[in-house]
Parts: C-alpha cells; structure tokens; sequence
C-alpha cells in the first residue's frame, strides 16, 4: 500500500466508516408555482397537465394560489419570490398576467404564462401558444428565459391621491377605455372578444375630446385636442393587426398614438396608415430594423418615448391592460427597460423581437 499516505496522495478510507453518498431521490429539484384564475380554466384538467409536465422534466410537485377579487396576482407572485421557487406560471388573461408580472418584477425570477383570457395580448406578442396549454407549459417549465420592458404609470385622481400602476401591453383613455367600460360583461364570457364590437358601436356614438398639454422625455410643454390615448409596450392586437407598428418589447421605449377625433374622415386616415403600416412590405422592412417614421397630421400623432407625461382638462376614464382602473386628470408613464423575466419556447432562438 506504499503511497496511500504519502503527501499529497489519496485519503485513505476507514473500511467502519465509509463516506456517505446522497441519494439521487436526495437532490433538491426545481419546483414552480402555479398562480391561476380558477374562472378562466378548467383548474382541474390544468393540474393534470401540470402534473405531466414536472413528471417528465424532473420538478417537484408545484405550489398552487388561486387569485380572487382582491388577491390578482401580485401578492401570490410577491410570495413566490419569498418562497425562492424556480418559476412562477400565471394562468389567466392579460389581467392576471398584469398582476403577477408586477410582483415579479425586479426580482429576476421568471413567469411561465398560460393564456386563457380573451385578448391574451402579451402571449401573442411573445409568441406563445393561444389555447394549447399543454404546449404553453412545456414552454414554461422548459423554454428560454427572456427579459422584457414593463411600463410604469403615475395616475392623478381629481378627488384623491395618485396611484402607481404598471403595464406589460397597452394602457390608455378614450375609445379604448371606454370600450372596456360599455362591454357586457356576460356577452364577454360567452363570445369572448367580439363582444368588443357591440362596444365599440356604443364608443363610436358617443365622441368626446379633452384638452390636454403633454411632454415627452422631459421637453417643453405642448398643448392638444384629442380623443384617445393609447400607450403601448407591445404593438400586436387581436386579428394579427399591429397597432403600434414600431413597438418592441426590449427596446426601452414606449410607443404612443393620440387620435384627435373619431370622426368618419379621421378615421379613415387612421385606417389607411395602419393598413401601409401592416403591409407586407413594411413588415419585412421592420424585420429588417427599418422603422417607421413618427407620424403626425391633423387625425393622429405617433411616435416613442422613454416617458411621456400628460395632463387633461377633465376627468377620463382610464385602462390598464384591459382592466378599468377608474377615472383620472393626469398621467405620467415611462419604461422600465428589462424589469421582467419571461419563458418564452426554445424554438424562438436569442433574439425574441
């Protein structure tokens, strides 16, 4: 046994006390929680797909928070972070994943999403699977993670004190918002997003405008009639249509559309712009980094900023991701560039957008 314990040379082993080696039952495996909308999906059939999922990638069994009226999402995402889980999956509509995406940002742990609402904007934009949820959760628990901006807003109230809120897809007042306000919420359940149409007759019929002055990224004031606001981190809306054809994730800017009216020749201008701007030409052209031009006319003004702040002479209803958050005098928003992790499929490569 010359050498055993020479300098330098192997530890010998004491045949009475061999070292221990773990069981492979013993090493600690990734666990996820589940924070779902339980009035959006069948929870049922979602815990046996979830349950095929950690079986087939090696996770431990996940923790599940259903939201309610007053728990949306943050505070059980705000629990994962403390919980040190590897991965949080919001299953629900665009409100949900609001509401859980604000607990999770800063924090560097990433959501899984599960689209099972009626626009399901965010996952559209990110390219996600739309109403396959077996295939959304493979591309939770085993896609690429990706950062992504979140917007942020500051909203004065005429009556109270203001109020901090954040965005992953779109916020604004006018058309939008009151369309949210004048949908049905039953005939929203049943048809889903064409239940938006009969709303949006109701907004058409009744136009109004408001004065506002508004600064972007900390420039002189300027002053405006208009009739809608629409301030975006992503462009696509239902039907493939990009509405804010120049609006990426992960560019650290936001884009924004004031329309000054919702007259039948404003409108027309609008929809022939949004018509160029979703040709196939200046979509290879986007693909290829070529912008667009910021716009502006008499029927509607485009562009990006890294904030932009706006005052009304009057209060107006106000929308955050699709949710009604009440009416306000005055808005300030910026971006916040990568505050939020997102599994996004393998297939999708490095570059996301």
């Amino acid at each position: 046994m010359a050498g055993v314990n020479s300098p330098g040379g192997p530890t010998p082993i004491d045949p009475a006390n061999p070292p221990t080696v773990p069981s492979p039952l013993a090493v600690k495996r990734p666990r996820a929680m589940v924070v779902v909308n339980p009035t959006k999906i069948d929870t049922v059939m979602l815990r046996a797909e979830v349950r095929r999922k950690e079986l087939a990638h090696g996770w431990d069994a996940s923790l599940w928070r259903e939201t309610t009226v007053a728990q949306t999402g943050a505070s059980q995402a705000a629990e994962a972070v403390n919980r040190n889980v590897a991965l949080v999956v919001a299953v629900g509509g665009d409100g949900t994943v609001r509401a859980v995406s604000d607990g999770l940002s800063r924090s560097g742990m990433a959501v899984g999403i599960v689209p099972a609402g009626t626009g399901n904007l965010l996952a559209r934009n990110l390219g996600l699977p739309i109403n396959d949820v077996p295939a959304a959760l493979e591309a939770a628990f085993t896609g690429r993670t990706r950062r992504i901006d979140v917007g942020r807003l500051r909203l004065e109230r005429a009556d109270g004190p203001s109020t901090e809120l954040s965005f992953v897809v779109m916020a604004g007042m006018g058309i939008d918002a009151r369309m949210i306000l004048n949908t049905d919420p039953a005939l929203k359940e049943r048809i889903g997003w064409l239940a938006y149409i009969e709303a949006i007759a109701k907004t058409l019929s009744t136009p109004s405008s408001v004065n506002t002055r508004f600064s972007l990224d900390n420039a002189p004031w300027r002053t405006s009639t208009i009739n809608t606001l629409l301030i975006g981190n992503c462009g696509d809306v239902q039907g493939h249509l990009r509405l804010l054809p120049d609006a990426r994730l992960d560019d650290g800017k936001l884009d924004y559309i004031a329309l000054r009216s919702l007259n039948r020749g404003d409108r027309t201008r609008i929809a022939r712009w949004l018509s160029w701007e979703n040709s196939a030409y200046r979509r290879i052209r986007r693909n290829r980094g070529i912008p667009s031009a910021p716009h502006t006319d008499d029927a509607f003004r485009y562009g990006q900023a890294r904030q932009l702040t706006v005052h009304l002479d009057h209060p107006e209803p106000f929308e955050v991701d699709g949710d009604d958050v009440g009416e306000v005098v005055g808005v300030e928003a910026w971006c916040d560039r990568g505050a939020l992790s997102v599994r996004v499929p393998q297939h999708l490569g490095v570059s996301l957008f």
